[in-house]
């Protein structure tokens, strides 16, 4: 009976461990799902996060940045709030990137907006890098700001919030190549120029140190126009550029036009460009002109006019918009041209307009017109020098002196002759030198008495 008892006991308790064995591990299951569904959602913001990098054209809204702005800087929280819009910031990928904007804004007052886009900028370590106010239609003010990279887009998402955003374009180029090879190139030219300084310390020809001062001073000058290509490409990664064009936003007739730029060749797609392009010699590219109806009245018979590119709109294919319909406000119109540079050029288009009601007719108003400007710096070719221009220097030193000789051998054959004239002579001079020697040391030998005889010896 104890036996029994004593083996039921065991079984019960048994039973026991099994159950509360299986209710723990129901519970870590629970933990572990809960965990999972914890981890998720930082998982899944963490791939939003990547999903979403800045790439190479960004587009957000400059409203809500502003608010989300304002919000954080009342609560002092440095994490945007849920829902909140904050803007991108470039990401240090170790790559040298130019980032630049181009934005156009419509204000009441332009002064004003001008005024608070400096102190804007200023608050952001930024500076004011030119000014220009024009009063073509209505009162226009563009500021080209210079900003530290990690601030571009908090710097867009300001200055858009200052007024109405009619037109933006955000790029980013990637220089790191161009910059690799423009020090490969320094590097190789700064050997060429050591090679040439040693030749002409050894050198002691007049004309083959002409020759070579020459060679010198061409390649020191494409040193430095290299050295001053990477300056210049390190100062514009090292500041972003931000464009910005403030508009009277008043009512009748207006226009504005962007002239912008981009290196290659394809029939416009990539339109809008920069607005100020650096490209090699003889380089394809594609100029955008992009033009808007900034006004409240329709306009026709749009007319472009770059005197400097010498083109006009009938030079121009138009790739976005539809020129058989009235240009009503708030419609834009892009055209492009291809050309092929050789040198730099700062260009300016001119855009005009004629204001005309619903049925077309003129309406009497003065022309809507605008203006804009566009830089583009093409560099002189230049090659790194080789065994080619090593040889081409070897054969010019050659030469050089092969003249030096020509001309030294002109100069003396005419007086050829005087070599045995001048021989004879030195000859005869000194035969009669040695004759006139010798008389007079026979005359003297005959004047001399001859010495006194010795005396005889006596017999002892």
């Amino acid at each position: 009976m104890d036996h029994r008892l004593r083996a039921a006991l065991a079984l019960a308790l048994t039973l026991t461990l099994l159950l509360a064995a299986c209710s723990g591990g129901g519970d870590d299951s629970a933990t572990t799902s809960d965990a999972a569904e914890e981890a998720s959602p930082v998982a899944a913001a963490g791939a939003l996060v990547e999903s979403t990098a800045p790439s190479t054209t960004m587009v957000f809204d400059a409203g809500e940045a502003e608010e989300a702005d304002t919000e954080r800087a009342a609560t002092g929280s440095a994490v945007p709030a849920q829902g909140e819009t904050s803007a991108l910031q470039p990401v240090d990928t170790g790559r040298k990137l130019i980032f630049r904007a181009s934005t156009d804004v419509g204000v009441e007052d332009v002064d004003r907006a001008a005024g608070e886009a400096l102190q804007t900028i200023e608050g952001l370590g930024g500076l004011l890098f030119g000014q220009e106010t024009t009063s073509d239609s209505g009162l226009t003010t563009t500021l080209v700001f210079k900003v530290p990279p990690d601030q571009f887009q908090t710097a867009l998402a300001r200055l858009g919030g200052l007024g109405e955003v009619w037109s933006q374009t955000v790029t980013t180029d990637d220089v790191t190549e161009r910059v690799v090879d423009l020090e490969s190139r320094i590097i190789t030219a700064e050997a060429s120029v050591e090679r040439l300084r040693a030749f002409l310390a050894d050198a002691s020809e007049l004309e083959t140190i002409a020759q070579l001062e020459r060679e010198l001073l061409q390649r020191e000058t494409d040193l430095e126009l290299l050295r001053g290509q990477v300056r210049t490409l390190e100062n514009q990664v090292a500041l972003a550029t931000i464009t910005i064009r403030f508009i009277e936003d008043l009512p009748g007739p207006a226009i504005s036009v962007t002239e912008t730029a981009y290196p290659g060749h394809d029939e416009g797609l990539t339109c809008p460009g920069s607005d100020e392009l650096v490209v090699e010699h003889e380089q394809e590219v594609t100029i955008c002109l992009t033009v808007r109806n900034v006004g409240d009245v329709t306009l026709a018979d749009v007319e472009l006019r770059d005197e400097v590119l010498d083109i006009g709109v009938d030079d121009l294919v138009l790739v976005d918009g539809d020129v058989t319909t009235p240009f009503e406000p708030g419609d834009t119109r892009t055209y492009v041209a291809e050309r092929a540079l050789t040198e730099t050029l700062r260009t300016q288009v001119r855009a005009t307009a004629v204001p005309v009601d619903g049925d077309g007719r003129p309406l009497g108003l003065a022309r809507a017109t605008a203006r804009d400007e566009l830089t583009i710096l093409v560099e002189e070719p230049t090659e790194a020098p080789g065994f080619d221009d090593g040889l081409d220097a070897g054969l010019s030193t050659l030469a050089a002196v092969g003249r030096t000789v020509a001309v030294l051998l002109g100069f003396v054959l005419p007086f050829i002759w005087l070599v045995p004239v001048v021989w004879f002579v030195v000859r005869r001079l000194r035969r009669r030198s040695a004759e006139r020697a010798a008389a007079v040391e026979a005359r003297r030998i005959a004047a001399t008495p001859p010495p006194p005889a010795p005396p005889e010896p006596r017999d002892p």
